[in-house]
């Protein structure tokens, strides 16, 4: 816990806790933060791993602002305006469509942001003219058929796409990310289907599974002429 990189980490790993571990974990993510309360790193980690979370005691000291210095406040309280950012659904979306991207918005702050950005367009490279990332806004194959999707996350991806070649060349699959479970990647690739304006159908576990054992036999990542060839 006393170097911050670690401690990070450990708070990440405990903000993907579910069920009836779930309050144990937030305890001890804010334990954790409060001998960091200065660190960016920190606050950004916090952020995504307590989402959205205002009755948690640590959360309220700090938007209270009484017991820490405004320095120290001020940082925290900017990043949690990113729990207010208020996905707009229509009354009549399916309840289930509705928990997964919620969900998923949750696990894009957590594994996806760093490269992809928060609006979805893929964080520029200072001083140059690469992104570490493709944009996810008005992507083919985000709203597309989750047949060449899905694949993308389970085996990660390599090489230009679009006809452009950018800073990482290579996209980790989500299990490096801490993403393995099939409720995860269901969750995430729902978010960014219908996040800005995408407004794409859901993506189920059920539809994962399917692909998965569909090319359970694949342990390289995909090229973007190989995924147009998926059926």
């Amino acid at each position: 816990e006393r170097d911050p990189q670690v401690a990070q980490q450990l708070v990440l790993t405990l903000g993907m806790a579910e069920d009836e571990t779930r309050p144990l974990a937030e305890d001890l993510i804010q334990q954790v933060a409060r001998k960091h309360l200065a660190n960016r790193g920190m606050i950004l980690a916090t952020g995504v791993s307590l989402w959205g979370r205002k009755d948690l005691p640590l959360v309220q000291e700090l938007l209270e602002g009484k017991k820490h210095k405004t320095e120290v406040v001020g940082p925290w309280k900017i990043a949690m305006t990113n729990w207010s950012r208020g996905i707009k659904f229509p009354k009549d979306m399916d309840p289930d469509h509705r928990r997964l991207v919620r969900d998923g918005e949750v696990t894009y702050y957590q594994s996806c942001v760093a490269c992809h950005g928060s609006d979805g367009k893929g964080i520029q490279v200072a001083g140059t003219d690469f992104q570490l990332a493709p944009s996810l806004v008005d992507s083919p194959r985000v709203k597309g058929d989750p047949k060449q999707l899905v694949p993308i996350l389970l085996h990660g991806l390599t090489g230009p796409l679009d006809g452009k070649t950018y800073q990482a060349g290579f996209m980790a699959p989500a299990k490096a990310l801490g993403l393995s479970r099939e409720r995860d990647l269901a969750r995430v690739l729902s978010y960014i289907r219908y996040a800005w304006n995408n407004e794409g159908g859901p993506v189920t576990e059920e539809d994962v599974k399917s692909i998965q054992k569909k090319h359970a036999k694949r342990t390289t990542p995909w090229t973007e002429a190989e995924l147009k060839k998926l059926p």
